[in-house]
């Protein structure tokens, strides 16, 4: 397969296109864009026996594609086919290990266990719609008081988790979507002593 990808240097109608072949490993779906995880031939061809690293691309950034028995021209003298193994190559890359603390299509090397509470429309959501694999079920508490929402005496339900992921952008922009209706373990179950808070990557206000 071999595909253009957009990139943008400035404006929407600056934009710098850049030309790879890859073999198409896989889609995957982020913050509800889809993506293209593709291998390189020539990273196959110089892996030897280290972790073969997949380029990641939004599909709706793909200026241009063709599939198709692919024949080198002058431009691309030093490519090769791109018949491949698909079954093999999956092995190889051993995409599910790859993925496996991934938050949508990010990849990193230290995975975090990330422990949270949560409360109202918050804790209804994440119980939904786990942030991720690894997301344990809510341990709960009732009637507490949750200080920095300003309702005392009005006791809420409270969901604790925990999961293990990278440390990401993608990460920090889910759980700021929760504002204050999730925080860090750290801070204790009542949530915080006031309302000066700035973001921290734990996903909660410090």
């Amino acid at each position: 397969m071999s595909l253009f990808t957009a990139r943008s240097r400035g404006g929407v109608s600056d934009m710098e296109k850049k030309y790879y072949v890859v073999y198409p490993i896989q889609i995957r779906e982020s913050f509800g864009r889809l993506y293209l995880v593709g291998i390189t031939p020539q990273s196959i061809e110089n892996s030897a026996n280290k972790q073969i690293k997949p380029l990641i691309f939004a599909i709706d950034r793909i200026h241009k594609k063709q599939i198709d028995e692919y024949e080198p021209n002058d431009i691309e003298a030093n490519s090769i086919s791109a018949h491949f193994n698909y079954t093999e190559l999956l092995k190889t890359l051993d995409i599910e290990r790859l993925f496996q603390h991934s938050l949508g299509v990010f990849l990193g090397s230290n995975p975090k266990i990330i422990r949270r509470y949560f409360t109202g429309w918050a804790l209804s959501h994440v119980v939904a719609c786990p942030l991720h694999s690894s997301q344990t079920k809510p341990v709960y508490f009732e009637n507490v008081d949750v200080i920095h929402l300003g309702e005392e005496g009005k006791g809420k339900l409270v969901g604790f988790v925990t999961l293990e992921t990278y440390n990401s952008q993608e990460l920090s922009f889910r759980l700021a979507s929760y504002r204050d209706f999730s925080w860090p373990h750290s801070i204790g179950i009542h949530g915080y002593p006031d309302r000066i808070m700035t973001w921290d990557f734990e996903g909660g206000f410090s």
